[in-house]
């Protein structure tokens, strides 16, 4: 086992909010909730701790519904979270390193939102929501082969 070079310092949630729908069915079939859901990132670099040799980086995900009228699902929910990261020896932005925190950092707080949205459906008059694992990789386009997208921290 060895520690990832992107390591999670902190995050906050600005944004969370959950309401069950009072017109749910439980006992008709589930309509578009999980489809209809979007989750967005934003990564940007930051200033790094002064006591720490690395690359600095913010990484601010949404995760939000579009509901139709007459949807039977149990919870409309929105939900912002922002992590703080750092990047071990960082590398020079031409080599990828974006790039790993976009798709290292998103993958994180993802797994994080996932379960605060299971958490707080979970104590709704509605069984919990549990949203379905994504994956916030691309194809770089620049890219010959389909190398994975891993980084070493010394």
């Amino acid at each position: 086992m060895t520690h990832s070079a992107l390591q999670l310092l902190r995050y906050v949630i600005p944004e969370l909010s959950c309401s069950a729908n009072p017109s749910f069915n439980p006992q008709k079939e589930c309509e578009g909730g999980i489809e209809l859901f979007s989750a967005e990132t934003a990564v940007a670099p930051a200033k790094a701790p002064d006591d720490l040799k690395a690359h600095a980086w913010s990484v601010e995900m949404r995760i939000s519904q579009t509901f139709k009228e007459g949807q039977n699902f149990p919870y409309k929910f929105d939900l912002t979270i922002l992590g703080f990261f750092t990047m071990q020896n960082g590398q020079a932005p031409e080599s990828g390193e974006e790039r790993f925190v976009r798709v290292n950092g998103s993958s994180m707080l993802y797994g994080i939102a996932r379960e605060i949205v299971r958490s707080i459906t979970a104590t709704g008059p509605w069984s919990s929501v549990f949203l379905p694992t994504i994956s916030f990789y691309q194809k770089d386009p620049n890219q010959k082969d389909e190398t994975t997208l891993v980084s070493k921290a010394d």
